[in-house]
């Protein structure tokens, strides 16, 4: 090869080594901005999810209160109804005791209100007895001695309906008219006697 083919060979060389570097370093600018674009994208990701990341922990935070709040009431709510629960049993032993007091009271005002009746009862009785003994005395002691024999014995015995009640009469008249006392007389007794066996008979058989 002679030494001018040399020299273009040479030339051509070093123009296709140009325009290879040419290409390269085309190639890298376009690789170099590229990964500029992938490094800001990456920045932007990594931005975003450190954000999402702050967001997440602040939800977590306030989901954390919530959930504290949620228990404190829960257990407010727990204390809340224990209370209820403890003053409704000491309402109904205080409605229990005070309806037992209640019953107590209507029993013994029952008791008082049925003794109560038994002594009007009792006391109507005896005015009644006190009102017919006081007849009596006051028919015995209006009577004359002129007319004892002929006066109806049937008034000494006013008011008797019962054998008890009749041999009481009868001892009370015999101590005003035994013929032995001062106010005797023994046609009044027999008369007195007479009343008294035929009453004695109704009530004894």
């Amino acid at each position: 090869m002679s030494n001018a083919e040399d020299g273009v060979t040479m030339k051509t060389t070093s123009a296709e080594q140009q325009v290879l570097t040419e290409d390269v370093k085309q190639q890298l600018l376009i690789i170099a901005e590229e990964l500029d674009k992938w490094k800001q994208i990456i920045a932007d990701k990594q931005q975003t999810l450190e954000e999402e990341e702050l967001f997440l922990a602040t939800e977590q935070n306030k989901l954390a209160e919530q959930l504290s709040d949620l228990m404190k009431d829960q257990k407010d709510l727990e204390d809340a109804q224990l209370r209820f629960e403890q003053e409704k049993d000491s309402y109904n032993k205080v409605r229990q005791g005070e309806q037992k007091r209640l019953e107590q009271q209507k029993d013994l005002f029952d008791m008082k209100w049925k003794i109560l009746e038994e002594e009007i009862v009792q006391l109507t009785e005896e005015r009644r007895k006190f009102e017919l003994e006081k007849e009596f005395h006051s028919k015995v002691n209006s009577f004359s001695s002129g007319d004892r024999v002929t006066a109806d014995v049937d008034i000494f015995f006013t008011g008797i309906d019962n054998e008890l009640a009749l041999r009481k009469r009868y001892k009370d008249l015999m101590k005003i008219f035994h013929p032995d006392n001062v106010c005797g007389d023994s046609g009044l007794v027999q008369e007195i006697n007479r009343q008294y066996a035929e009453l004695k008979e109704r009530y004894c058989g």
